[in-house]
């Protein structure tokens, strides 16, 4: 007997949700999908995106479309603020899979994992870079400077502009974009932080903040330092995602948006040195390799989350990316927040 395609429903059909739509699309053509069913809020949204993607029904009301509807699963791509009252709702009667962050709060969160643990079902987090190629490859160098060398240091920069026109549904960059770089920086050390230092900077509207730089000290042999900086003070035409990870004689770089991993190894020991010109060449004396990613469609980070869920829902598996995993990158970013405001350092306990 084959595997079954389960039946889902896409809860909220804004940007990110019609991208999972598209998706979902793809993968029933594969024979990975069933039936796909769309719910929001906004009427028009729901006809429209249901209309352009060849679907049949559509709902502009969670309790509606539960009582007329047998789902196996249900991706959650509701603002931030609704996803533990939709997710409560859900979760007695399907898996979901929720977008990042898992929740605005720890309660909320909590209770989400203990609704999915009493019903049986699957929490996922659609933490989507931990599914990008260049995480992947780079997952492989990490363990092996971790066994070699040990990593002394973790830096990322993630830079692009804020939400379009103002809105005011959004939380800040921390849980929009931190919270990315905090889930996979546990992901390739196999370690929690312990502690962290925030500065930030407070955009004009609602209070959010537009910029955060944290630095955290990781529980592991090597004591890894780790920088993290989330910005939406840029234009609408500039976006940068750098992730760099530190050994002690190897530095590596990922581009997320070029899709290269950069190794550089020093190749001349730093010596007193007789002039300049001896400086510059110990200094330059470097062994580079660049690896350029393949990238196409089947490799789409979106196309591969979306597969392990609907995966999960037809095996029973663990999901790659679970309530706990986003649970602990929320812990990190209020823990942020908390440094940010008070101007210290806080604890993060777990």
């Amino acid at each position: 007997m084959g595997q079954m395609t389960p039946k889902i429903a896409v809860i909220g059909v804004g940007r990110w949700g019609q991208n999972h739509v598209r998706v979902c699309k793809d993968l029933q053509r594969k024979g990975v999908c069933g039936e796909i069913i769309i719910c929001d809020s906004d009427k028009a949204a729901a006809q429209y995106v249901a209309r352009l993607n060849g679907i049949e029904r559509w709902y502009t009301d969670i309790d509606e479309m539960l009582e007329r509807e047998a789902l196996d699963g249900a991706i959650l791509a509701a603002p931030t603020r609704l996803h533990a009252d939709l997710a409560l709702k859900l979760l007695p009667r399907c898996s979901v899979m929720v977008e990042k962050p898992i929740s605005e709060t720890l309660v909320q969160a909590e209770m989400m994992l203990e609704s999915a643990e009493k019903n049986g079902r699957i929490l996922a987090v659609g933490h989507v870079e931990r599914f990008n190629p260049g995480v992947a490859a780079l997952k492989k160098v990490a363990d092996d400077l971790q066994r070699k060398e040990g990593i002394a240091y973790l830096g990322v920069q993630r830079i692009g502009p804020g939400p379009a026109g103002a809105r005011t549904d959004y939380l800040g960059v921390a849980h929009d974009l931190l919270i990315h770089d905090v889930d996979v920086g546990m992901f390739l050390l196999g370690a929690l932080p312990k502690e962290v230092e925030a500065l930030g900077v407070n955009g004009a509207t609602a209070g959010r903040e537009t910029e955060i730089a944290a630095l955290m000290t990781f529980d592991n042999d090597a004591q890894t330092l780790a920088s993290f900086r989330a910005s939406w003070r840029s234009g609408p035409t500039l976006k940068k995602r750098i992730l760099q990870l530190q050994g002690y004689s190897t530095f590596v770089t990922l581009d997320y948006i070029l899709q290269s991993l950069t190794m550089e190894r020093g190749v001349v020991d730093h010596a007193p040195a007789k002039g300049f010109v001896d400086i510059l060449t110990t200094y330059r004396a470097r062994d580079i390799t660049e690896r350029l990613l393949i990238t196409g469609q089947e490799s789409e980070p979106l196309m591969l989350e979306d597969r392990n869920f609907l995966e999960c829902l037809a095996t029973g598996k663990k999901p790659f990316v679970d309530g706990v995993a986003g649970y602990r990158a929320l812990r990190c970013v209020l823990a942020a927040l908390d440094s940010m405001r008070s101007k210290g350092s806080v604890a993060i306990q777990w």
